[in-house]
């Protein structure tokens, strides 16, 4: 083969590699999970959660939310502007796990 053939060969597969990996990306999704189950082995992993807002303010475009299932977490979204969270709202959170005095809290990569 000749040499231009590979090379337009190489960019053709790059390109459909690029555009299958956005697509797995889109449709990949976390298991839920349930507030309870959260543990030490889950410190620093990302998980998602399903609750309802039981508390939440803002301060300087940093949120922070107390969601709840049968029992209560808390979450802190930073630098996120224009957005309005209010208490009764169902929501999923996706984000890492740290552990704090309180026992664990979710640091919120996205919320939906």
């Amino acid at each position: 083969m000749q040499e231009s053939t590979i090379t337009k060969i190489a960019i053709v597969t790059f390109f459909i590699g690029i555009i299958l990996l956005f697509a797995f990306l889109k449709t990949a999704k976390l298991d839920e999970r349930s507030i309870s189950t959260i543990s030490d082995k889950d410190i620093d992993k990302t998980i998602a959660v399903k609750g309802t807002i039981v508390n939440a303010r803002e301060i300087s475009n940093n949120y922070f939310l107390t969601i709840a299932q049968q029992c209560f977490v808390n979450v802190s979204l930073f630098g996120a502007e224009n957005l309005s969270f209010v208490e009764g709202q169902n929501i999923t959170v996706t984000g890492k796990v740290i552990k704090t005095n309180d026992g664990y809290s979710i640091i919120a990569e996205e919320v939906k």
